[in-house]
């Protein structure tokens, strides 16, 4: 041996009597240091026997480097996808033609309570779909009928059950995998909404409370604007008649007093008015065209005795021209 390293002989000689023993082929890898480089040799031993007599052995080696590296990067991808999938925040799931459970990622795991070992080569649509009374459910049978949409992998609501048979909303989407090559023929992605639905089930409740609601509000707003009509007609009336015949008695400060009162019930009208037409309005109403100078005049009328009991200052430069409700508008001045 001239005094090199015997290992690899060795090793070499065992792999050798092996397929001499056994008469079958052996295979191994011996990894290689050559210019500074790793290389990687599929060795081979084939024995042959002739009328059950060995007689020489077929041996070869063939560089495997770049298959070797390939594997390497195969294998690499495929951590990286791993952990990736059980990192996602849905529940991933893959099964086969038959919905044979093929892999089951931890937030399955965490949405439906069953470990991956407990499901794994069982059906998934008897594991998580809630059985029927009198019914031969399969979700199968859903997805085949709906194949169109199926394709479009589109996103489908259903009811599910867990481990503790507790019943929850899913959505949940199915990728087909065209390659036939691939165990794994569809890539179940499943997401819990329960909290989801339960929310939209109070919003939907509140909708429908807030609308009784306002429907309520609305008839005692008519009712009650209806009503204040009658005793304010009768202000009117008896200030009318006051005016016609004792207005010849009242001096200069009765007759203001008096035209005061008359134009606050007047003004009180329109507004009764104006809240009766609130029960009226939709979208499309047209709005009327008001002088805003004109509204502020009627507002400061109104409030002339708390102005001045406040001796509080009112100014305004000159005021637009505007389409608007002016009911409404008037109510934003005095406030």
């Amino acid at each position: 041996m001239k005094g090199l390293d015997t290992s690899i002989a060795n090793i070499r000689r065992g792999y050798f009597n092996q397929a001499k023993e056994t008469k079958k082929q052996v295979d191994w890898i011996d990894e290689i240091n050559r210019d500074g480089k790793k290389i990687s040799v599929l060795r081979r031993f084939y024995p042959i026997y002739m009328e059950g007599e060995f007689t020489n052995m077929i041996g070869y080696g063939v560089n495997v480097s770049e298959l070797k590296n390939l594997q390497k990067i195969l294998d690499q991808s495929q951590y990286e996808n791993e952990l990736i999938l059980k990192s996602a925040l849905d529940g991933v799931v893959m099964i086969d033609n038959n919905w044979t459970v093929t892999y089951w990622n931890p937030e399955a795991e965490n949405i439906f309570g069953w470990k991956a070992s407990e499901v794994m080569g069982n059906n998934l649509s008897l594991i998580i779909f809630p059985k029927i009374e009198n019914v031969n459910y399969d979700i199968r049978d859903y997805f085949n009928k709906n194949s169109v949409q199926f394709e479009t992998k589109k996103t489908f609501e259903f009811n599910a059950v867990t481990k503790k048979n507790n019943e929850i909303s899913i959505d949940l989407t199915i990728v087909s995998l065209e390659d036939q090559g691939f165990k794994t023929k569809f890539i179940v992605f499943v997401r819990d909404i329960s909290t989801r639905k339960v929310k939209e089930k109070q919003i939907r409740f509140q909708n429908e409370l807030l609308v009784k609601q306002n429907r309520e509000l609305e008839q005692f707003n008519f009712i009650t604007s209806h009503d204040l009509q009658e005793p304010l007609l009768t202000l009117i009336g008896y200030s009318n008649l006051l005016k016609d015949d004792y207005e010849d008695k009242l001096d200069d400060e009765g007759k203001l007093f008096l035209e005061f009162i008359s134009n606050s019930a007047g003004r009180m009208r329109a507004l009764i008015s104006g809240l009766l037409e609130y029960n009226r309005i939709v979208k499309n109403k047209e709005t009327l065209t008001c002088d805003l100078n004109d509204l502020m005049v009627e507002v400061l009328d109104d409030l002339h005795a708390s102005i001045l009991e406040t001796r509080a200052s009112i100014s305004y430069i000159k005021l637009p021209i505007i389409n608007c409700y002016p009911v409404f508008l008037d109510h934003c001045f005095k406030i």
